[in-house]
């Protein structure tokens, strides 16, 4: 079970919940707040972090690290390793009127990039975006940016059919756009076609207490959530770019 994904939308759907402000002599313990439904990924073969929530009227958005557990020095790859399944409630605790969609991801070899506590490598992670229906808690698309060497999703906003996300990036990001172009962008340290440091792939972004960071470049990604694909993707600095003195 991705447990921050549910976190996150057992968080975004609580309704009722109060919180108050209590002398430090009463407390007396606490209660689950009532919520809606919750969504979550049941899947053994990937893994999601769900680092950022945004909403419309329609709809819940949640965007953050998404990855294929399939280690490509190991095994195969294989295909739909990522589930997301939805509604659970208090009244059906189990799912068992949940729909399921199911995703493909890119897996990678593990031995590239920084290790993770949890398994595995940062440099096997994607950016992942699940739209799921607001009133139903149904989830309806999952949107995958994939790329080589760590990424992280830090901002996400939106606005009728608009969806930014933002963060920051270590190797490249590879999207087909709206118009069946595909984007690539590089990371303007290693240049197109370079290759990410492992030492450069950590989360958060802080090496040491001095907050070191590293050689991360910013991302900033527009999607359309109707039909589900990138309109455009840019980042900085880009490695082409001259800043004037």
């Amino acid at each position: 079970m991705a447990k921050g994904f549910t976190d996150l939308i057992l968080l975004l759907l609580a309704r009722g919940a109060v919180v108050r402000s209590q002398p430090s002599d009463t407390f007396k313990g606490c209660t689950v707040p009532d919520f809606d439904w919750a969504a979550y990924s049941g899947s053994s073969t990937a893994r999601m972090y769900a680092m950022r929530g945004a909403a419309t009227e329609d709809y819940v958005f949640a965007a953050g690290f998404v990855k294929s557990n399939i280690d490509t020095d190991k095994e195969d790859d294989r295909t739909e390793e990522f589930s997301l399944t939805g509604p659970y409630s208090v009244a059906d605790p189990t799912g068992q009127d949940a729909e399921t969609i199911r995703i493909d991801l890119e897996s990678y070899s593990a031995s590239a990039g920084a290790i993770e506590n949890a398994g595995g490598s940062f440099g096997q992670y994607d950016i992942g975006l699940a739209k799921i229906n607001a009133l139903t808690g149904v989830p309806e698309d999952f949107l995958v940016i994939k790329g080589d060497a760590m990424d992280e999703t830090t901002g996400l906003a939106a606005k009728g059919a608009a969806v930014a996300l933002s963060g920051h990036f270590t190797g490249h990001l590879t999207t087909e756009l709206a118009d069946g172009t595909i984007k690539t962008i590089w990371n303007s340290n290693i240049g197109e076609g370079g290759m990410a440091d492992d030492a450069d792939q950590f989360h958060p972004n802080q090496k040491d207490a001095m907050a070191h960071t590293g050689n991360d470049d910013g991302f900033v990604i527009k999607s359309n959530s109707e039909i589900g694909v990138v309109e455009w993707m840019v980042h900085y600095p880009s490695y082409q770019c001259t800043i004037a003195e």
